[in-house]
């Protein structure tokens, strides 16, 4: 079976192919996709955060005639996820 991406024959098909395959998998698995956004259900900011990301008005608002689709889901949750590393960089006392 050829793997268009081996680095030996460069999908051509040689004995290598099934390594190499074998190897972007297993890298794909360690390095793959992380999820955009995680909140944890028993604080209730988060939930919060978790409703402007994915909630039923961001879904509207992202998908609807003006929107950008998944750019704008995207986008919440880096917004979101920057509000969170502020909140832990610059604690509000009080």
């Amino acid at each position: 079976m050829a793997y268009s991406e081996c680095k030996w024959c460069y999908g051509n098909g040689c004995n290598q192919c099934e390594t190499e395959r074998r190897k972007a998998v297993a890298k794909w698995e360690k390095d793959g996709p992380q999820p955009i956004f995680t909140a944890k259900l028993d604080d209730p900011d988060a939930m919060q955060a978790l409703n402007r990301v994915c909630g039923r008005e961001a879904l509207v608002e992202a998908f609807g005639p003006d929107g950008r689709g998944v750019k704008d889901i995207e986008l919440n949750a880096c917004i979101e996820n920057m509000l969170d590393i502020l909140k832990i960089e610059n604690p509000i006392e009080g």
